[in-house]
């Protein structure tokens, strides 16, 4: 395969009161076996890689494609690449990053497919491919609870079209392992599904009307019936191919429209949770041509960490009656388009990208995808006819942010010198929780072997922004704490100073003595609460230990006991004198004859002199 490289790393001044510029640090592009290679969909991978995904072309007659799939390291240099092929057109639409493998989300010989490659070397784990009428693919997918979600379109008029098909719309709930559960068309609703979120414990689907006139919007139950659906857009065309979610719920969309503009704009749009606009922005022609002839075409869209969004798209035009040239910057010859918008949707900053700006002769460049990356940069899918990596940095405002990401999985001690039984994984706005059964604590190798199936029912939704951690346990329960990262983000410092008690989880395969002897258990920040206080029981729900933590202020008589919701008592866990200080007790869920006690919801109460407080906690089975 021809490998085309191109990097270009930068020396950045730093001038006081002089913001950062948006810089290219590198630029690599990858072809198949195909005369020319187009991604569609780009990830910032979780050990620090990319992948990107779409197809790789023949020009026969007929013309027939590949599904290409390209994995880089974190400088752009590939590790290995994969082509798919089981006859005719063949489409690799996007990507998905799960515990022990990559989604590939597209259409195999016009039947849609789900692939699943090997994170080391890309070798197919299972291929999945489903008939569902017509010519059909998958565009996006989501994993839930239950298993995966996938949306896409049948029966399509346009088969050889890899964006707008003129299908129908079309839902696959399915297990963790490909196998179908149930489909259903959703043509009454949307023409084509194009991506798909999963957001406290609801979909949201967003996609094209029919005949790509205008935006659309549908929120759905994790059951599948339609909670609300919305049109966005005006009189002429608005097509829809990019939708992203912040940690609040708050939902963009992008793509282009002909509605009130001279020609095809970048349109983007903020809602709220309940599919209401928060502001819109249609903009274009960043080069200065004429717009009459200008052609602004956005595929992708990232929610960022300040409430607004970075949008990327193509610039350029495809008429053969017009051309105009700017000294060395032509309108027939692309540019990649980025367009970063703050939280009221005012424009922050727009850049255009070409090869001029690596130091090479020009030709076509077009933004398709964006994925933000860990250093607040983002790595961009282009399309230069082939598999383009373009890596830019200063995206979006670090200050305040310290980079690391909660996501991943964590060693969780439920005590003090508890060895550590409990792990939690926080993956795609879901906590799962999960237990071994060794009383001495359980090794990595142990807590990698497992997948979210092996997770105990129901994870929580959570989100994690501004460095604050908020948990949805269920029952009108909030466990909110900040979060400090230490040692290279490898431990998680979990602090509330309303009952000044401190946790430290660290992240699985971690070895915690390379972080200079810190103490990874509960410590004291103060040496005697101020009040009696009893703290929300975590994990909750849990299976088949919870911690409960709780403050006393005086030496004294201390009774914490679980009853079930008759009100007859099932478990004594303290009764006796206790000195002041910070505390915890854990409950197996076992009663006072240390049988075990069924599923279900339970009270806890503490007691030391005229305090008295219960809270509710969930045991699952």
């Amino acid at each position: 395969m021809e490998v085309e490289l191109m990097k270009k790393y930068l020396f950045i001044v730093l001038l006081v009161g002089v913001c950062f510029g948006q810089e290219i640090e590198w630029f690599i592009s990858y072809n198949g076996s195909g005369e020319e290679s187009m991604g569609h969909f780009i990830i910032e991978c979780e050990d620090g890689g990319f992948l990107q995904v779409g197809e790789t072309y023949f020009f026969s007659d007929p013309v027939s494609t590949k599904l290409y799939v390209v994995k880089t390291n974190s400088d752009g240099s590939k590790i290995w690449d994969n082509e798919i092929y089981i006859g005719g057109h063949n489409l690799g639409n996007s990507i998905l990053e799960s515990t022990d493998g990559y989604l590939i989300f597209g259409g195999l010989n016009q039947n849609s497919s789900i692939i699943k490659l090997h994170k080391d070397n890309g070798a197919v784990i299972f291929n999945k491919s489903y008939d569902n009428g017509g010519t059909d693919a998958f565009e996006n997918g989501v994993e839930t609870p239950n298993g995966i979600v996938a949306v896409g379109y049948n029966n399509s008029e346009d088969p050889y079209n890899a964006f707008y098909t003129e299908g129908e719309g079309f839902i696959s709930f399915l297990d963790h392992e490909g196998n179908e559960v149930t489909s259903f068309s959703i043509v009454d609703y949307i023409s084509q599904a194009y991506r798909i979120k999963y957001f406290d414990n609801e979909l949201y689907i967003s996609g094209l009307t029919e005949e790509a006139l205008d935006y659309k919007m549908i929120k759905m139950s994790i059951e599948g019936d339609i909670i609300w659906h919305y049109e966005y857009g005006g009189f002429g065309s608005d097509h829809c191919f990019a939708m992203d979610m912040n940690e609040q719920g708050e939902i963009f969309l992008a793509g282009h429209t002909t509605s009130n503009t001279e020609n095809w704009d970048v349109y983007t749009i903020k809602l709220n949770n309940e599919g209401e606009v928060i502001w819109e922005n249609k903009t274009g022609n960043p080069r200065g041509f004429n717009p009459l002839y200008i052609h602004d075409e956005a595929w992708g869209v990232h929610a960022t960490n300040d409430g607004g969004c970075v949008t990327v798209a193509g610039t350029g035009d495809e008429y053969a009656e017009y051309s105009e040239c700017i000294g060395d910057i032509c309108s027939d010859i692309w540019n990649a388009y980025i367009i970063k918008y703050d939280s009221d949707g005012l424009i922050t900053w727009e850049e255009t990208f070409s090869p001029l700006d690596i130091g090479i002769e020009n030709y076509d460049w077009a933004a398709e995808d964006i994925d933000l990356t860990s250093d607040g940069g983002a790595i961009i899918a282009v399309d230069n006819g082939q598999f383009g990596f373009l890596k830019l940095n200063n995206i979006q405002n670090n200050e305040n942010n310290n980079s690391y990401s909660i996501e991943g999985r964590w060693i969780i001690p439920l005590a003090e010198n508890d060895p550590g039984n409990t792990m939690y994984e926080f993956f795609d706005g879901l906590r799962y929780t999960y237990y071994c059964s060794d009383e001495n604590g359980c090794d990595s190798t142990y807590w990698n072997s497992l997948d979210t199936s092996d997770a105990i029912p129901n994870p929580n939704p959570y989100t994690f922004s501004n460095d604050t951690l908020t948990i949805n346990l269920f029952f009108g329960n909030t466990w909110q704490q900040p979060i400090t990262f230490e040692c290279d983000g490898n431990v998680a410092a979990i602090g509330d100073t309303t009952v000044t008690w401190w946790l430290s989880w660290w992240r699985v395969g971690y070895d915690i003595n390379e972080c200079g002897g810190q103490e990874l258990a509960l410590t004291n920040t103060a040496k005697h609460p101020k009040a009696f206080k009893l703290i929300q029981n975590y994990p909750n729900p849990f299976n088949p230990a919870t911690s409960i933590l709780y403050d006393i202020p005086n030496d004294g008589l201390v009774n914490i006991t679980i009853y079930d919701m008759m009100g007859r008592i099932v478990k004594t866990l303290v009764n006796g004198s206790q000195t002041a200080g910070f505390k915890s007790v854990q409950w197996n869920a076992t009663n006072d004859r240390n049988e075990p006690v069924s599923a279900g919801l339970y009270l806890y109460t503490i007691q030391g002199g005229e305090y008295r407080q219960t809270k509710k906690m969930v045991l699952l089975k």
